[in-house]
C-alpha cells in the first residue's frame, strides 16, 4: 500500500490500492441503487447541476440490513486506523456523500472550501477554518481524475488570488486554474483523506463514482448539520463491529435536543 504527503503539513494524505474488489462489491452495489432511486427522486436538480447526493445512512432510503453494511465499512479498521495516525484519534461520523461527474458535460469545476457553504460569517470563517476538523475520506469505486488541491491551506487563509478566484470576485471565476494547484488522481480501491476546509476541487470526466465518508471533530456546532436518522438506530449498533465513531455522534446529537 503506497502513501503520499503528510496530512498535518499539505491537508491530504493519500493511500494506494487499500481496498481490493471484494471489499468494495458490496458496497458499490448498495451505491448504485441508492443512485438510481436518488436521481429519479430528485430528477430537476440533478439534469440541471448536481455532482453529488447525501445522507446515504438516513433511515428509511435503505433497509437496515444496507445500513448496517455500510456503517461497517464506514468503520473499517484501515479507515479508522489512517485518520487516527494521520490526523486526530478523536474524529467522529458525520455524514456521507456520492460524488458523480455533472450531466451537462460542459459544467465546470469550481475551487471552495466547504466552509464556505455553511451559515458563518467571513470573519467567522477565517477564525475556526484551521481550528475545527472536517475530514472527506474518498473511496473511488472505478479510476477517476480524481482532486485538485491548494496544499497548506488546510491551515493558512486564502491568497487575494486564491480569494477572488473561488469568491468570483475581481474578474476571476472560480473554475480558473490556480498557481498552487496539486492534482491528485485516484484509482479504484484508493484512500484519500483531505480537509474539508482546504481549497480544492474536484476534477469532472470518466463517470467518477466515488464514495465520501465524513468525519469531524466531536463538536457540537458541526455535529448540528448531520440529520440524527443519519446515525445508527439503538438496534444496529450491535450489529457494527466498531460503533464507537457513531456513539459519539449520537450522544451529541442527544445533548443538542
Amino acid at each position: 500500500m503506497g502513501t503520499m504527503a503528510t496530512y498535518k503539513e499539505n491537508g491530504f494524505y493519500l493511500a494506494r490500492q487499500v481496498f481490493s474488489d471484494a471489499d468494495l462489491a458490496p458496497i458499490a452495489h448498495i451505491l448504485e441503487r441508492f443512485h438510481e432511486k436518488w436521481k429519479a427522486s430528485n430528477k430537476d436538480f440533478y439534469e440541471s447541476h448536481a455532482i453529488n447526493s447525501a445522507y446515504i445512512t438516513q433511515k428509511g432510503i435503505l433497509p437496515s440490513e444496507e445500513r448496517v453494511r455500510l456503517f461497517n465499512f464506514i468503520s473499517d479498521e484501515k479507515i479508522l486506523k489512517a485518520l487516527s495516525e494521520n490526523v486526530s484519534d478523536k474524529l467522529i461520523f458525520m455524514g456521507t456523500q456520492i460524488f458523480f461527474d455533472p450531466l451537462n458535460k460542459e459544467q465546470k469545476n469550481y475551487w471552495h472550501r466547504d466552509i464556505q457553504y455553511n451559515t458563518l460569517t467571513l470573519e467567522e470563517q477565517k477564525t475556526i477554518f484551521d481550528k475545527q476538523n472536517v475530514l472527506h475520506v474518498r473511496i473511488p469505486l472505478k479510476d477517476e481524475n480524481g482532486i485538485e488541491v491548494v496544499p497548506g491551506t488546510h491551515k493558512r487563509w486564502d491568497t487575494d488570488e486564491e480569494f477572488n478566484t473561488r469568491m468570483e470576485q475581481n474578474g476571476k471565476l472560480k473554475h480558473y486554474d490556480l498557481a498552487g494547484g496539486k492534482t491528485i488522481r485516484l484509482q479504484k480501491g484508493d484512500m484519500l483523506i483531505f480537509s474539508a476546509n482546504m481549497i480544492h476541487r474536484g476534477l469532472y470526466g470518466k463517470d467518477r463514482f466515488t464514495f465520501d465518508l465524513l468525519f469531524s471533530d466531536p463538536e457540537p456546532d458541526i455535529l448540528k448539520f448531520l440529520p440524527d436518522d443519519c446515525l445508527p438506530l439503538e438496534s444496529e449498533l450491535p450489529n457494527i463491529v466498531d460503533s464507537h465513531v457513531f456513539k459519539q455522534s449520537i450522544q451529541i446529537k442527544k445533548n443538542l435536543t
